[in-house]
């Protein structure tokens, strides 16, 4: 048994040093072992390289195999030599392994876990795996856990399938192969390198031995001293590491165009599109401009992803998620319509974006394909395509096996017109070759599974795609951005290590769940404890020390509001500042984006000509608009500059407010004056409220809105409330008759033709004429005030009317009270409706009723001249205009000083 967390081999850290290759005989045949793919590949170019630089025209590479690969090629070669313990054996895949583990977490027992299913298998294998490549024993197997005694019922259930299948897993395959190689059953390399291996396990360091006892020398590649020239730089933020390392990389390739590069980044797993940002910012800046089409970035990234999050590949499952009969959210489908990977998507590119739009606001609706085929009315070709995956999926057995459903998955997705007419890249390319291999692998599924349903085909597809890790094959590039072990026993030109604080350097310890921790801390599982952790990062940290010339560690001090503090492992090693790091310069990024100042020039005036007049849609918003802002006016009345509406849980405020004023605007086109509202009974109101929110409804119905019948009865239950307040108010109001419902008017102010809609007008007993306005959010009657006042809706609907108007008022209507609030003539009017000289000068409004009309008439006629004219300047007129206006990005106006009234 091994000591506790004691590692299992002492390795120091190491470059590429060829004194051992070139004392081999030349033409001696042999194989360098390395412990991934990543460095098998960095190494092979090296050595091209240098036998190019000795001159060597031709060159027979030698074999240079990860460990994986080594032990499944030994493998091979006794399944062809007809080794007894081999033969008729095969190794198990991925999918067939996680198929496995998968059926026995469902049909085994059970234990309450916060831990998704996924991430479960993952675990388990994980735990599998282990204990084979640590040669524990089964007798040393523990129950002292519910977890533990769960997961060796999983195992015996996976192991029972592997024996019936005659399958191996590859750690199963190593064991066997100890055996067949002390038997001399196989040939064995005569030369053996190993390279790069920090931490072999003790199951591939047994094999290596085995591999010696039959006669392989077997050696370690190069032997070196870490090199004294290891700095490190504290930055305020963990985030900002990223930018400042790509920055300095290019500075570092401005010197030395032919250097390689290394940028080590320990949580690339987790913040790997973060990481790619701030790296395209520098190298690509290009890329932020709409118009460049996509293609590989200037710089490498090591770490794979699961082949289910590439883009290209999640639309296909995406697609395929659709069913036939069964629902799913509006929103889920909306970015099915705006995928570029379907057939017709350049096309219909507009009318698929207003048909997501459309879905968009019904957000968390149910819907299902037909849904789809009837609202892409405006898109054929999209129609068309869902209506053959219709027929595809129904006219399909219920039950079949996993390769026949591949099949059919295909077939799917060909009908849609997956992946696209646009030429993909070469990134994506290889994530749809990697998708057909995936399906193409469920051959090896038929027997297992047996026939099962399409949900559950696809779910197996699912989570096999998510268990595929997808590295595209790129081009060489001179910047490379791996992960902690896989830049370890790489060697680069300069190398930045980022990220290295002591929540990372050593992490925190963090055993399998699903095996006792004792046992994990005793055979020196990884991560079993933190001594085993902070030994590993030490070790990790005297090779990145090693691997170049100059080697910079940064840790970032701050993590958002969370103090952070450098490794202790970072002890000893000289501080630079982050000015001797990276000279300060202004990022290309930043320059593309116009944060310097850009040119300017006037906009100048352009008065709105007599053929444009009849082009002008506006009304209330266009002078409100004019009040808040001239440019804002322009680019929304002239420019139409409108910006996509937002997506709402349920009804959107604007869809309330209407159903608000539908539901009042029946109610009155019965009652007609407040004598007849005060004598209706209890029930009688109550059935009149009833039949007016069914009328508002019925106009939802009409839009072909998408509303459960939970989230109506919530509304209707809303609405009741709510009016049953406002009726209330009104019955108390002095004797009034209902003159006129939704209104329109036209009024022409300064050349300015208008179109208006009033809610509602009301004659009292008096013969005074008062307009209310219904407003089911915040309103102020002191916004209707000054020159440019920021609501002009009511002081317009008095100036607008041929009538003189008494009073104007607001009838809100809210969950949290109820009320009448406005202006008139006189006091008493209605509670809540008083005199200018009353609201008082200091809110703006004039002595009596006449100045204050005549102020209203003055300050509107104002507004549509400026505007008429041509007024179109930057010129918010509160100090948070802006906060509330889409504009921003069109107006400049937070550029700085001299931008505003400027068009840039």
């Amino acid at each position: 048994m091994h000591s506790p967390c004691k590692r299992n081999r002492n390795v120091t850290a190491q470059l590429i040093d060829y004194s051992a290759l070139d004392a081999l005989p030349e033409g001696t045949r042999y194989t360098i072992l390395t412990p991934n793919q990543r460095i098998a590949r960095r190494l092979t170019v090296a050595l091209g390289r240098r036998a190019g630089e000795q001159g060597h025209p031709v060159w027979q590479p030698p074999t240079i195999l990860a460990m994986p690969t080594f032990i499944e090629t030994l493998w091979n070669e006794a399944a062809i030599a007809g080794v007894p313990s081999v033969d008729d054996w095969r190794m198990a895949t991925e999918l067939q392994l996680s198929f496995l583990w998968r059926s026995a977490i469902a049909d085994g027992p059970r234990f309450p876990s916060l831990v998704q299913q996924r991430r479960l298998i993952s675990l388990a294998a994980e735990a599998h795996a282990r204990l084979d490549l640590h040669l524990v024993p089964d007798g040393e197997l523990t129950t002292e856990t519910v977890e533990a005694e769960t997961f060796l019922k999983w195992k015996a259930r996976v192991d029972e399938a592997l024996e019936e299948q005659r399958w191996v897993t590859p750690a199963q395959a190593a064991r066997v192969l100890l055996r067949t190689i002390a038997g001399g059953e196989i040939p064995v390399p005569s030369h053996l390198f190993l390279f790069a291996f920090d931490d072999m396990p003790p199951l591939h360091a047994a094999l290596i031995q085995r591999l010696r006892d039959r006669g392989a020398t077997v050696q370690e590649l190069g032997t070196h001293a870490p090199v004294d020239r290891a700095r490190t730089v504290a930055v305020p933020e963990r985030e900002a590491q990223y930018a400042l390392a790509a920055r300095w990389a290019r500075e570092q390739l401005r010197e030395a165009p032919d250097a390689t590069i290394g940028i080590i980044c320990p949580s690339l797993a987790d913040d790997r599109e973060t990481i790619i940002a701030a790296f395209q910012r520098v190298f690509e800046p290009d890329a932020l401009l709409p118009s460049t089409p996509r293609r590989t970035p200037g710089f490498n990234v090591s770490m794979g992803t699961p082949l289910s999050e590439v883009p290209i590949v999640r639309a296909a499952i995406r697609a395929l998620s659709l069913p036939a009969s069964d629902t799913v959210p509006a929103a889920e489908l909306a970015q099915l319509v705006r995928s570029p990977f379907l057939g017709g998507a350049e096309a219909e590119l507009e009318a698929r974006a207003g048909l997501a739009t459309r879905l968009d606001g019904w957000l968390d609706a149910p819907v299902d394909a037909v849904t789809l085929v009837v609202a892409a009315d405006t898109t054929p070709d999209l129609r068309s395509r869902a209506e053959s995956y219709l027929g595809t999926v129904r006219n399909t057995p219920g039950r079949q096996l996993p390769s026949q459903w591949a099949r059919h998955f295909m077939a799917c997705l060909d009908t849609l017109g997956w992946p696209g007419e646009r030429p993909i890249d070469s990134e994506e390319y290889q994530a749809v070759q990697a998708l057909q291999a995936l399906m193409a692998e469920t051959t090896g599924l038929d027997a297992l599974a047996g026939p099962t349903t399409r949900s559950g085909a696809l779910a197996l597809f699912s989570q096999a795609a998510h268990a595929r890790v997808f590295q595209p094959q790129t081009k060489d590039s001179p910047v490379q951005i791996l992960g902690a072990l896989e830049g370890a026993g790489l060697h680069f030109d300069r190398l930045w290590v980022v990220d290295f604080n002591d929540d990372l350097f050593p992490p925190a310890a963090s055993p399998n769940p699903l095996l006792s921790s004792g046992l994990q801390r005793n055979y020196g599982f990884p991560h079993a404890c933190a001594a085993r952790e902070l030994d590993y990062c030490r070790q990790l940290a005297e090779r990145f020390a090693a691997s170049a010339d100059t080697v910079i560690f940064s840790h970032a001090q701050w993590d958002g509001d969370r103090e952070l503090r450098p490794s202790r492992l970072l002890q000893g090693l000289e501080r630079l500042s982050l000015g001797e790091v990276l000279p300060d310069d202004q990022p290309i990024e930043e320059l593309l984006r116009g944060r310097v100042e850009p040119d300017s020039f006037p906009l100048g005036a352009a008065p709105v000509g007599a053929d444009e007049v009849a082009r002008v849609r506006g009304g209330t918003g266009l002078l409100k608009a004019q009040a808040a802002c001239p440019f804002q006016a322009f680019a929304r009345f002239r420019l139409r500059a409108e910006p996509l509406p937002e997506p709402a849980l349920g009804l959107t405020h604007i869809e309330r407010g209407q159903l608000m004023h539908l539901a009042l605007d029946q109610l009155w086109s019965e009652l007609r004056s407040s004598r007849r509202l005060r004598a209706l009974s209890d029930p009688a109101r109550g059935e009149a409220i009833e039949r007016a929110i069914a009328h508002a409804f019925q106009w939802l119905a009409l839009r072909e809105e998408r509303m459960g019948p939970r989230l109506r009865r919530l509304e209707t239950a809303r609405m009741r409330a709510i009016i049953e307040d406002w009726l209330a108010i009104e019955a108390e109001r002095p004797d009034f008759k209902v003159e006129s419902l939704e209104t329109e008017l036209r009024v022409t102010l300064a050349g300015l033709p208008l179109r208006l809609k009033r809610d509602r007008v009301d004659t009292l007993a008096s013969g005074e004429r008062m307009v209310l306005d219904y407003k089911t959010g915040r309103a102020r009657v002191g916004d209707w005030t000054g020159e440019r006042p920021p609501e002009p809706q009511m002081p317009l609907y008095v100036i607008a009317d041929d009538t003189p108007v008494d009073a104007v008022a607001y009838g809100t209507l809210r969950a949290d009270g109820s009320g009448i609030s406005g202006a008139g003539s006189r006091d008493g009017l209605a509670e809540g409706v008083k005199t200018p000289a009353t609201l008082g000068a200091r809110a703006g409004f004039e002595a009596d009723w006449g100045a204050q009309v005549d102020a209203w008439r003055g300050a509107l006629e104002g507004l549509a001249g400026n505007f008429m004219g041509g007024d179109s300047r930057v010129d918010p007129v509160a100090h948070d205009t802006c906060s509330r206006c889409h504009l921003a990005n069109l107006c400049r106006v937070r550029r700085g000083p001299g931008s505003a009234g400027r068009r840039t």
